[in-house]
């Protein structure tokens, strides 16, 4: 059995939340106009059999 401390588990949380941030921010803000650019499609984008071809 290994044990690890609440505050080691808090530290290396920590660290990797530090790191990985800018990344998730990036991407979070990139998903956003991807998805808002897909809604404008299907909410103001041809309808009818010119959209299935």
């Amino acid at each position: 059995m290994i044990v690890i401390g609440r505050n080691l588990v808090g530290k290396i949380t920590y660290a990797l939340n530090v790191f990985t941030q800018p990344f998730r921010d990036v991407l979070g803000f990139l998903l956003f106009f991807r998805e808002l650019g897909n809604s404008a499609t299907d909410l103001f984008g041809p309808t009818g059999r010119d959209r299935d071809r």
